[in-house]
């Protein structure tokens, strides 16, 4: 037990919060984790639904009663319903938990701070993927809630920058998907689940775009290779083996789960945050601490949905 990392996770009922404590569950032989939520009955029913044990909750205000060897932050606005709700709140909720965390490490400088950051962070348009010499254009004269969420983000990252002497790292997520989705959610992959769990034909527009779906397993090993590599102050995309286009994807899951779906060329394109054709990283510096991710974007959605469909008759 003394042997073990202490590892608290803030905001893990959240979509990323909940494969990371699956993930530091199924490895409780390295690690003591500790789960620090708001709702502890919405937290206990995921618990007991995947039958996890072992860690223990915390409240936020008990953050600073114990030591810890890593804090990871995944608390935000995951959803982008939520996103919609808090509007300008994102930014003093964004702030409120990576201050209170910063305030943590002034006490406790041997910590490792994790940070989840997003491909947001990059801008609104996305007709080319981000890479290691993209540029930031903010519309100043032109702000609104899709920029508060990018400036939070950028908020953070530069704080984390300037505090060089302490272990932070902001891992930047542009598409993640796993089994603990919420499937009535408006990611274009939480609606192709639907479709394929209750049988209906998915419609989608004619416009390609390309995703890189990052899944459980792989953002579990970049973060174990940043708690290797203890004395860095550094951000890192997260990536997997390789992209995936829109049909190509939907072509895969047919083939897979049988998928049906229909490509509506007078479907209206939609989207309020803007059309991000091309929504992914080629900034692989992750590899430079070890990093090689074990899926595909294919791969590790068809890995989750499995997953999905087996616990979905399980229970």
């Amino acid at each position: 037990m003394g042997n073990k990392i202490k590892v608290a996770i803030l905001g893990a009922t959240g979509h990323i919060g909940k494969g990371l404590t699956y993930k530091f569950f199924e490895n409780r032989n390295k690690y003591n984790t500790y789960l620090f939520v708001r709702n502890f009955k919405k937290l206990n029913i995921f618990l007991k639904k995947e039958n996890i044990n072992h860690v223990s909750l915390r409240r936020f205000e008990e953050l600073n009663k114990e030591k810890y060897e890593v804090i990871i932050n995944c608390i935000g606005a995951g959803y982008p319903t939520k996103l919609k709700k808090l509007e300008g709140d994102i930014l003093t909720l964004t702030e409120k938990f990576d201050n209170m965390i910063l305030d943590y490490l002034v006490k406790n400088k041997e910590t490792i701070y994790i940070n989840f950051s997003s491909g947001a962070i990059y801008g609104k348009e996305f007709d080319v993927p981000a890479k290691n010499n993209s540029n930031l254009v903010i519309e100043v004269n032109d702000l609104g809630t899709q920029d508060s969420y990018l400036i939070s983000k950028l908020n953070s990252e530069i704080k984390h920058r300037l505090m060089n002497d302490y272990r932070i790292i902001d891992i930047r997520v542009f598409s993640y998907f796993s089994r603990f989705i919420d499937v009535n959610s408006s990611f274009l992959i939480a609606k192709i689940l639907k479709s394929i769990l209750d049988g209906s034909t998915f419609n989608t527009n004619h416009l390609n775009i390309f995703r890189d779906y990052v899944t459980p397993d792989d953002l579990f090993l970049l973060i174990e290779k940043c708690i290797e590599n203890k004395s860095i102050n550094d951000f890192f995309d997260v990536f997997t083996k390789n992209e995936i286009g829109k049909f190509e994807l939907l072509k895969g899951l047919e083939k897979v789960f049988n998928l049906k779906f229909k490509i509506n060329y007078d479907k209206k394109i939609d989207n309020p945050t803007g059309i991000k054709l091309k929504y992914y990283s080629q900034n692989t510096k992750a590899e430079r601490i070890g990093y090689n991710p074990k899926f595909d974007s294919l791969s590790g959605v068809v890995h989750e949905i499995k997953k999905y469909i087996k616990e979905s008759i399980k229970f």
